[in-house]
């Protein structure tokens, strides 16, 4: 076992994220919050390509429109949920276990189909 170090860098500036910040805020504010899924990955990828470990810089492949559905997708999951809330709350309950064990098998990629 080698007892080397590896440097790790941040060539990354204040103001050049200050520039970055500031613009992903106004965007978000006007088009109201449309523009935070691209203002994440433009984030992101600004603190990984500016940290370098040994000499080599991150990169992140997030797709903004990828977020942006998944964000659409739990707010209608949401007001789904209030509406089955406000007419019975065992029909709420069983729509979120359902939708839960949808999520977890989508997240395990589960197959539930059989094999034969």
């Amino acid at each position: 076992m080698s007892n080397r170090q590896t440097p790790v860098v941040f060539t990354g500036r204040a103001g050049e994220y200050f520039g970055i910040w500031i613009v992903n805020l106004l965007l978000s504010i006007v088009t109201l919050g449309i523009y935070s899924a691209w203002a994440k990955v433009r984030r992101i990828k600004y603190f990984y390509n500016n940290t370098l470990i040994d000499g080599v810089g991150f990169d992140y492949h997030a797709s903004p429109i990828a977020i942006l559905k998944g964000r659409i997708i739990a707010v209608v999951l949401f007001v789904l949920y209030q509406v089955f809330a406000g007419f019975s709350p065992i029909a709420a309950v069983i729509l979120l276990v359902a939708f839960l064990f949808y999520f977890i098998c989508f997240a395990l990629d589960c197959d539930t189909r059989s094999n034969l």
